[in-house]
């Protein structure tokens, strides 16, 4: 290896090389996004499942109403 290929093997050694902090870190942040990620889609699914029940309520009232009408 001549000393001109130094520096550029540095920076492929510094690029390359993490901390035990850094993997904790990237291992925390995906973590999180993982969490929230799992968080959001049990909010939506929640959501999706009232809107469900409010909108089989709203027919079911309507198809009351029309009963009562013809009666």
């Amino acid at each position: 290896m001549s000393y001109s290929q130094l520096p550029q093997m540095e920076s492929k050694v510094n690029t390359t090389q993490r901390s035990p902090d850094d993997s904790v870190t990237s291992t925390v942040k995906k973590k999180t996004a993982g969490e929230y990620a799992s968080s959001y889609v049990k909010q939506r699914l929640s959501e999706a499942d009232a809107e469900k029940q409010y909108l089989f309520e709203k027919i079911k009232l309507q198809e009351n109403s029309r009963v009562t009408s013809f009666i």
